[in-house]
């Protein structure tokens, strides 16, 4: 496990994590968090527009509010290729 501590939004805006992922060859990304509307829409999509395979668990990600929860939930399954549940992640992995 890499420890990799953000300070934006996005878990690839001004860290290693990109290098840290690719160095690893890993090519898929499983997005869970606290700001579905804000720090968890972000860094997946940062993780779609550099190239990776791009993975939201739906159970594993809040919100304040639960508009902003429902409205990231609507535009989501058309920017990324899995948004779901994590029992289907868990189960293949």
């Amino acid at each position: 496990d890499f420890e990799v501590p953000k300070h934006r939004a996005s878990a690839f805006e001004g860290t290693d994590l990109d290098m840290l992922l690719r160095a690893n060859r890993i090519e898929s990304v499983i997005v869970t968090g606290q700001s579905i509307s804000g720090c968890v829409f972000y860094t997946a999509h940062d993780a779609m527009m550099a190239g990776y395979y791009v993975g939201v668990a739906t159970d594993c990600v809040s919100d304040r509010e639960q508009h902003w929860h429902d409205a990231a939930l609507v535009m989501m399954p058309r920017l990324f290729n899995y948004v779901g549940p994590s029992t289907p992640i868990t189960e293949t992995w």
